[in-house]
């Protein structure tokens, strides 16, 4: 077995800023026959562009092939980190027998010439995967949250000792943390994809305050309990259902 292309793309064949998914840090990946990492680029690093927002991750593939000193016949495996004929049917965009051919000459190849195996791996899972291969850990949950994948925006996973990720729960993308945080970041004017920045301000917030102001006893005393507790129940009720009824085997 050759290499294997690991590639964050948007996850469409039109024109990127026409699909609402994956808009952003195209970036390329390149791994050789023992599965270790050789090579590592994203795209704004080379275009200069921020973000690299609707760009193709061309220019990042190149990079890592200079670097391992190889080319785009060496690559036996493309792997994306989408969906991606899913993503199509969820936009009305359609995926037929020759859009496989159609996303690789978008990624640079030529398939008259050379085509890889183009492997198409679920958001959510891809991002499980990096945290749990990467931790060292026998067996783990690993929790996803993030704008969207697919058509979810929080995801479980039960990573076991053989390996197997499994997905235990999801959440649709009308429960997204991350759409929530990037519309404040758009009312405090911090720009496109700047959620981290609201996420550093929010620990100079005063949500203590704000909940003593609401959390009252009936006869408008102000109850310690009270305040601890009437805060967090409804996210409580709605949150921890998701993690209810397994655990990982010791």
């Amino acid at each position: 077995m050759g290499y294997i292309l690991g590639v964050n793309a948007p996850p469409t064949l039109r024109q990127a800023e026409q699909c609402p998914f994956g808009g952003h840090d195209p970036s390329a990946c390149l791994l050789d026959e023992r599965g270790r990492v050789v090579a590592m680029e994203e795209q704004e690093r080379i275009s200069r562009q921020r973000y690299g927002v609707f760009e193709d991750p061309t220019d990042a593939i190149g990079a890592c092939l200079e670097i391992a000193g190889v080319s785009l016949g060496d690559i036996d495996v493309v792997a994306v980190g989408w969906d991606v004929p899913r993503v199509a049917a969820i936009t009305g965009e359609g995926w037929s027998f020759g859009s496989t051919d159609a996303y690789l000459r978008r990624l640079g190849f030529d398939p008259a010439v050379h085509r890889p195996e183009l492997v198409f791996v679920e958001h959510h899972r891809a991002h499980a995967a990096s945290a749990f291969y990467a931790a060292g850990l026998p067996e783990a949950a690993v929790l996803v949250m993030d704008g969207n994948g697919e058509d979810e925006s929080i995801s479980v996973f039960h990573g076991r000792p053989s390996g197997e990720l499994v997905r235990r729960d999801r959440m649709p993308q009308s429960r997204s943390l991350g759409d929530m945080y990037a519309a404040v970041s758009r009312h405090l004017n911090l720009g496109l994809l700047n959620a981290g920045k609201t996420m550093g301000l929010a620990s100079y917030g005063r949500g203590r305050d704000w909940i003593r102001s609401r959390c009252s006893t009936r006869r408008g005393v102000r109850s310690s309990r009270t305040m601890r507790t009437c805060g967090r129940k409804r996210s409580c009720r709605r949150g921890g259902a998701i993690w209810r009824g397994w655990r990982p085997s010791v």
